[in-house]
């Protein structure tokens, strides 16, 4: 699911793509995602769409690392929607079945495999910050609460479906929406992610419009932290219930006319009456507050709704994006990867149909890559046993 409406934050900053773009990259693939896709698509076609995904993406020299899901992490657990335990049950063990067959149908295509420690798009974005691989495919938002700085949403091998996929990248989110890391996981706090509930009332613009008012105001996450015991914000907040004082309708000025008349207007200069209003601004203490009132509106209505979930901001969520466990468990074999030749008879083996032509033209593709790097690596690759030619005969009708 990622984070609520993180997508439609974040589209401005997407750019279109096709297939020919990510030549020569290394992307990290979330496995789960496809595999869910390839569900939706009918039965048994997972296999399927995981291999002429594969398939156009080694035609279009595209190197791709797959990771499959971890452990779910516990924070998932806490949240509001809890399934029947029976049913969640069968649901996971035919995930890990799926995952499991789609495993050996990548290895048999040579495609290095990450079994993640976690959350599968928190070990993709863990390998792309530290730069092992060049971008992420998923269509999880969270990827860049995570520390993914490319993804690549959409991802399709058609080139004919010009505009279907989108890049987006952390250099145009801070450059173009002026949002960073930080302050994605304080959206992701406030409406809600795979990890909370978010803040109850609290939706998409209501979140966007706090981040606007707070550009200025150093650390979003810290300020959070300081919400409970900030007293200037109290001020503020009991001011919203404080009745307006009397003020003049001659000069608008704190008093009423009578006073005014009487003993004069402090703020006009007079001491026996006052002057017509002109566009002036009372600098009494009401108004001052409540000029300060109206600047912090968005944070004091999201405060306020946010008592609701007592320990508002959870560090566990924090810390889960910002410190994540995948990103300290990524091995020496998890960054080494290593591509290797497709094995027709083992992908023969797996998806119990034998697509030689396809198989031959990936295995040439992997060929032609290595032989481009070292020339003494043609004499170990596919030579062929004879050449057969085929001649069309072509007739004329009368």
């Amino acid at each position: 699911m990622g984070v609520h409406d993180l997508w439609s934050v974040l589209e401005p900053a997407g750019s279109e793509c096709c297939l020919k773009d990510l030549k020569g990259l290394k992307l990290a693939v979330d496995t789960s995602i496809w595999l869910f896709q390839g569900q939706v698509a009918g039965k048994h076609l997972h296999l399927r769409t995981m291999f002429w995904r594969v398939y156009g993406m080694i035609r279009s020299q595209i190197q791709p690392v797959f990771v499959t899901e971890g452990p779910t992490h516990p924070l998932k657990g806490t949240r509001g929607q809890v399934n029947n335990a029976m049913t969640s049950q069968i649901h996971e063990a035919g995930i890990i079945l799926l995952e499991i067959i789609c495993c050996q149908l990548l290895k048999a295509l040579g495609v290095p495999v990450i079994e993640s420690a976690g959350e599968g798009e928190a070990t993709c974005a863990a390998l792309n910050h530290v730069g092992v691989v060049d971008g992420v495919i998923t269509e999880d938002s969270d990827a860049f609460l995570f520390g993914a700085t490319v993804v690549y949403r959409h991802f399709s091998c058609d080139n004919r479906k010009a505009g279907q996929m989108k890049r987006y990248t952390m250099e145009d989110i801070k450059g173009k929406l002026k949002l960073e890391r930080r302050t994605l996981v304080a959206y992701a706090l406030m409406v809600g992610c795979d990890f909370t509930d978010g803040i109850p009332g609290v939706g998409k613009v209501a979140a966007v419009k706090l981040l606007e008012s707070l550009k200025e105001e150093g650390d979003i996450l810290e300020r959070f932290h300081t919400w409970k015991d900030n007293k200037s914000l109290q001020l503020l907040e009991e001011h919203r219930n404080k009745k307006k004082p009397d003020h003049c309708r001659i000069c608008a000025h704190a008093g009423t006319r009578m006073s005014h008349k009487s003993d004069g207007c402090g703020q006009c200069h007079l001491q026996d009456s006052c002057t017509k209003a002109n566009d002036v601004t009372c600098s009494c203490d009401w108004h001052q507050m409540n000029e300060a009132f109206e600047n912090q509106r968005y944070e004091l209505d999201v405060r306020t709704k946010a008592k609701t979930p007592s320990g508002f901001p959870d560090q566990r969520v924090i810390d889960a994006f910002l410190e994540p466990s995948e990103l300290h468990k990524l091995t020496d074999k998890d960054t080494k990867l290593q591509w290797s030749r497709p094995k027709l008879s083992a992908i023969k083996e797996v998806l119990s149909w034998a697509p030689v032509k396809d198989v031959l033209e990936m295995v040439t593709a992997y060929d032609m890559a290595e032989i481009r790097g070292n020339i003494d690596a043609a004499k170990d690759r596919i030579q062929p046993d004879w050449l057969v030619f085929v001649t069309i005969y072509l007739m004329c009708s009368y």
